[in-house]
């Protein structure tokens, strides 16, 4: 109804391919950018959802959260964590770099590390057998 009244047509009467393009500052049609164009951040012509912001996410214990523009974020446990090191897989692989690990110990008497980092996981060692939660951010 609002594009009739605005003069613009409306889908089923086929004349919207001939309506001026919405801007900023006029009224006007404007596409609505998929999932993945949303994620990219980069398209200036297209209109974001929510659910397009949204289409990337796993909230869960071990889970992650990709924002407009690339930057992941991810999280998640292991229980074993030992002097022999510990093999940690993302939920999903960094698609370009991973920035950093933030790994803590479920019990301070424990010190943890990490080693053999990759887009895709790490290592994570103890100085004894112990939990580990982590935060992963990277793109």
């Amino acid at each position: 109804a609002v594009l009739e009244q605005s003069g613009l047509g409306t889908p089923a009467s086929g004349v919207l391919s001939s309506c001026t393009a919405a801007s900023e500052s006029a009224a006007g049609v404007v596409e609505l950018a998929t999932n993945a164009e949303a994620l990219a951040g980069s398209d200036t012509a297209r209109a974001v959802t929510s659910a397009g912001l949204a289409s990337t996410k796993a909230l869960t214990a071990d889970g992650y959260m990709k924002f407009p523009g690339g930057l992941l974020i991810q999280w998640g446990s292991n229980e074993t964590a030992s002097l022999a090191g510990s093999a940690v897989t993302f939920p999903t692989a960094f698609a370009t770099v991973l920035f950093c690990i933030v790994i803590t110990p479920r019990d301070t008497l424990y010190k943890v590390a990490h080693t053999a980092s990759s887009t895709s996981g790490f290592t994570a060692t103890a100085d004894g057998t112990v939990g580990i939660d982590y935060i992963a951010i990277g793109v």
